[in-house]
């Protein structure tokens, strides 16, 4: 049997709590496709934190009907009035060109090297060679954005 715990939230805290499970339900979601999708662990955690919203003024933040039994779901005013948005473009953002520039790189030693030689790098060889072609490629893109990548065929 799990023993509660109790923790005392400012207001302010609160709201920063709402948004950060509604960040971490987002990017745990995202990719779920809607018709399949059943309640999992950030949605219950993310129900269970804005249940919470009315009892710290945040109740237009927040749309709940008995029908809806244990849910409860963002308003436009949380989406909107928050940072929340803002906060998971950017991290898009972020992870687009630290994707893009880490895929490139491996891409780049599998095309330098063959997998006999990629096999006989020390860790730190490896690593060091990886991490050139990394900040190379960020440096590319930093000055050029996307405008010189191509798509050979």
């Amino acid at each position: 049997m799990s023993k509660k715990q109790t923790i005392e939230l400012t207001k302010k805290q609160f709201l920063a709590l709402m948004k950060a499970v509604y960040i971490g339900n987002w990017i745990a979601n995202a990719q779920t496709i809607p018709s399949d999708k059943k309640k999992n662990e950030y949605d219950k955690i993310e129900d269970l934190i804005f249940s919470f919203a009315g009892k710290f003024g945040y109740k237009r933040f927040v749309d709940h009907e008995e029908k809806d039994g244990d849910s409860f779901y963002p308003t436009r005013w949380f989406e909107e009035e928050t940072d929340v948005h803002k906060k998971i473009q950017e991290y898009e953002d972020d992870s687009f060109w630290d994707e893009l520039i880490d895929r490139m790189a491996r891409l780049t030693m599998s095309q330098r090297y063959s997998k006999k030689e990629l096999e006989e790098f020390t860790q730190d060889e490896f690593l060091e060679e990886f991490f050139q072609i990394q900040h190379a490629i960020a440096k590319e893109f930093e000055k050029f954005g996307i405008s010189r990548l191509k798509i050979v065929k």
